[in-house]
């Protein structure tokens, strides 16, 4: 194989694991934000 056709597959399959972990990390965050609110509503209905 070429070694320009190398680099290019090997920055492709690293742009794809990043989308990956990203999209992994923004789905942690969202479920940790959404059990968050939900502590602090639970928090607020038992002091009213």
């Amino acid at each position: 194989m070429d070694r320009t056709v190398v680099v290019k597959v090997g920055a492709a399959a690293s742009a794809s694991v990043c989308v990956v972990f990203g999209g992994v990390a923004l789905a942690q965050y969202l479920v940790a934000k959404k059990k968050r609110a939900g502590k602090k509503t639970r928090i607020i209905e038992m002091v009213s």
